[in-house]
């Protein structure tokens, strides 16, 4: 019995890093499928020819739209949105015009998101308001990953279902969020309902 720790020194030890840098990753990674970041890039021609190669965006998930040609120091409006297929990493646009040397081709695509220091990335393009979300899925992961780990531990009931209500809370988040960025996309925003306080009649 001496030589069995109290479990107060047994649960005091933190986790290793990488379990919690693995908790962090999965939450990510179900955050961009519903949520993958659209961002914008340039890209000068150095060569003629229909067939841009995309191969200088790393993160490309997929082309959303393309603007040629394009003037970066007064760009025209409206855009000048061209039809184009993208054959892996190879851009092709279809237009009866060939892009010239110099010419520059404005890109909209989709990328995941990321944090710095995780995974070699280097900056964080995760937005904002989703950072509570990350955080309380990941705790959850790493601590019901840590129950299955040691089954043979005489761990707390009260954990169990904390870790279960923290993933239940972190799903549960992730359908709002894919149903605000929807209705952003779509345009269309909720308005405030009605109360008691407002007037029925011509002011409001």
């Amino acid at each position: 019995m001496r030589q069995d720790a109290p479990a107060w020194q047994r649960y005091q030890y933190a986790y290793h890093q990488e379990d919690i840098d693995e908790g962090i990753r999965w939450a990510l990674g179900r955050f961009n499928e519903i949520a993958p970041q659209e961002t914008i890039t340039s890209i000068t021609l150095t060569a003629a020819g229909r067939e841009v190669s995309l191969s200088s965006i790393s993160d490309l998930l997929r082309v959303t739209r393309v603007w040629w040609p394009y003037t970066s120091t007064s760009p025209e409006f409206p855009p000048e949105w061209c039809a184009y297929e993208l054959w892996g990493t190879t851009l092709f646009i279809d237009s009866p015009s060939e892009p010239q040397v110099g010419d520059v081709v404005r890109v909209w695509y989709v990328r995941l998101c990321t944090l710095n220091g995780l995974d070699s990335a280097t900056s964080t393009t995760l937005p904002a308001d989703a950072d509570t979300l990350i955080i309380t899925g990941a705790v959850g992961y790493v601590a019901e990953e840590r129950i299955l780990e040691k089954p043979g531990w005489r761990v707390p009931r009260d954990l169990k279902e904390w870790a279960t209500s923290r993933l239940k809370d972190f799903e549960k988040g992730l359908v709002a969020y894919a149903r605000r960025t929807a209705v952003g996309y779509a345009g269309v925003h909720k308005i405030p309902s009605l109360d008691r306080w407002d007037s029925d009649g011509e002011e409001w």
